[in-house]
């Protein structure tokens, strides 16, 4: 089936694959013809993220689709203070009752979940949770 690959206000490509493929073997195709290495490519169809494990039939997309292709930026964003806090905070807690070795197996393991989980939330997703935070920010005042 042919799909088409978009960078945002970009270049648009049209790429031959198989429904089954998966999406991990899209990115390196889109690596070849975009020159944009596949670590920095995030897939979007319809508004959520396509997971490098699954195989684009699992995602819903079909023949003449359109996916949404998003450069992430190499450089490492820093931890704003909230994030440090955190996980400063649930390290502590953390000690209360594990080791020190069994604490940064449980952190690691949590920021390794917390990113999956971001990576999978659609754009309707993060609407609802920023409505629901300004509108508390509203009632508080």
């Amino acid at each position: 089936m042919k799909i088409k690959v978009k960078i945002l206000k970009g270049q648009e490509i049209t790429i031959e694959v198989s429904q089954t493929e998966p999406v991990l073997a899209v990115k390196r195709v889109v690596a070849q013809q975009m020159d944009v290495p596949v670590e920095a490519q995030r897939l979007v169809f319809k508004g959520k993220t396509l997971t490098d494990s699954g195989c684009l039939h699992d995602h819903g997309v079909k023949e003449g689709d359109k996916i949404h292709l998003f450069v992430k930026k190499t450089a490492e964003i820093k931890p704003t203070t909230a994030e440090r806090d955190f996980w400063h905070h649930l390290r502590m807690l953390l000690k209360n009752h594990f080791t020190e070795a069994d604490v940064e197996k449980v952190i690691h393991k949590s920021k390794e979940d917390f990113d999956v989980w971001v990576k999978q939330l659609s754009l309707d997703d993060i609407e609802r949770m920023a409505k629901v935070h300004l509108d508390e920010q509203a009632s508080n005042r």
